[in-house]
């Protein structure tokens, strides 16, 4: 192949250390519909009030006790922190609940909402798997967990029209991931103008910085058939997959701290938020990747040397009204510029004659006498159809004559 654009540098990066030549790798980003993902246009829900929505960890009810980095902030409504992934490893989820567990307490007004759904072949007992997790990594009981700070987990198919309501519906979304392609969520949430903590590693860099979110620092790369074991009772056959590979771990406790700096100062993280969705409708918005792509395009065809100089309105008018003419009468254009100066008389008279049909519409015509065929296409789209049809009924007509003819 003679070229592989890739979203991210570093894709570029990974390509080109497989053995990809460098010179044919370009970096052409991905991006989010703006005008879908707006915060205008649709209306929060109440998370833990989802059908189907599980309590993991927690005690259920809506008190809270009130605390000083709190009180004056959020008062008795909690804040709510939003993590959507598919229901695997390399998402962090394991990070996340890590961070947010030992940060909160029961007593402070704050809640982690998961919105996930298995990944391949996995199960969706995510709430028993939770508490599995806990039992091996951190000793931590079912009744334990019932003294933790409130952890839902929401596993149900969520359509297109819901969707954007739970970006809508969080204060803060939070994806400790350990490494993306891209990061959906992450540009979705940004596009809702919420604040967003995520891995400042792998493609999120393509689109995150500290005046548009919360970069989460990574604390080594890891071996990812490793990690797995971490998460997953019996990683056996997953961790075939991941053999050799490597990817970020990321930093528990800054994750803590930053978890803590936006409910602490949810002022400011709304406003980094909204300047999150400026950052998008900036620069990853269809339109401005089209023109992206269009500038790889032009510097492609300039490489073949197609690129051309664009004629004057003029030039393009005449060029498509011979088009148009050889398009009606192929007979004709075979006979050179005499055979094009008949083809127009042709049109010409043909055009008038359907214009004069149209009476109706005359105070908005132009003056036919003064019209040449270029002028003719430029006003009417339709020319080059017409034309085909004009010259169809020609062709009929005098199949037409020649069987009358042959019958007498």
């Amino acid at each position: 192949m003679d070229e592989v654009w890739v979203t991210t540098e570093l894709n570029r990066e990974t390509f080109a250390a497989a053995g990809v030549s460098p010179e044919k790798l370009f970096v052409v980003p991905q991006g989010i519909d703006a005008a879908y993902f707006d915060p205008a246009r649709h209306e929060p829900l109440v998370l833990r009030q989802l059908p189907g929505t599980q309590l993991v960890t927690g005690s259920a009810g809506d008190s809270y006790a009130s605390s000083s980095s709190s009180s004056s902030s959020q008062g008795t409504r909690p804040y709510v922190f939003m993590s959507v992934f598919k229901w695997e490893t390399r998402k962090g989820w394991d990070v996340l609940l890590d961070a947010y567990l030992h940060e909160f307490t029961a007593q402070e007004p704050v809640e982690l909402h998961i919105m996930t759904k298995p990944f391949g072949k996995g199960k969706e007992n995510f709430r028993d798997q939770v508490l599995q997790w806990l039992q091996r990594r951190f000793s931590v009981d079912a009744v334990q967990a019932a003294l933790m700070p409130r952890v839902y987990v929401y596993g149900q198919h969520v359509d297109d029209a819901t969707y954007p309501r739970l970006y809508a519906s969080c204060d803060c979304v939070v994806l400790p991931t350990r490494g993306e392609g891209w990061g959906r969520p992450q540009m979705e949430a940004m596009a809702m103008a919420k604040p967003v903590i995520t891995t400042n590693w792998s493609g999120p860099t393509a689109y995150i910085n500290d005046d548009v979110a919360y970069p989460l620092a990574v604390s080594h790369l890891a071996a990812a058939d490793a990690d797995m074991n971490f998460t997953v009772a019996d990683a056996k056959e997953i961790n075939l997959y991941f053999k050799g590979q490597l990817w970020a771990q990321p930093d528990v406790n800054h994750l803590r701290q930053l978890m803590r700096q936006v409910f602490s100062n949810p002022q400011q993280a709304a406003a980094k938020g909204a300047a999150a969705r400026q950052h998008i409708l900036a620069y990853f918005t269809p339109e401005g990747l089209a023109s992206k792509v269009m500038s790889e395009i032009m510097r492609i065809q300039n490489k073949l040397g197609l690129n051309r100089t664009v004629p004057p309105p003029e030039e393009r008018q005449e060029a498509a009204a011979t088009k148009a003419l050889c398009l009606a009468y192929p007979e004709l254009c075979k006979k050179g510029s005499a055979g094009l100066a008949e083809a127009e008389g042709r049109a010409r008279s043909s055009f008038s004659n359907y214009r004069s049909h149209q009476a109706s519409s005359s105070s908005s015509a132009v003056q036919r006498s003064k019209m040449t065929v270029a002028e003719i296409l430029a006003q009417n789209k339709q020319l080059a159809v017409l034309a085909e049809q004009i010259a169809g009924q020609q062709q009929q007509q005098q199949q037409q004559q020649r069987h009358q003819w042959q019958q007498r």
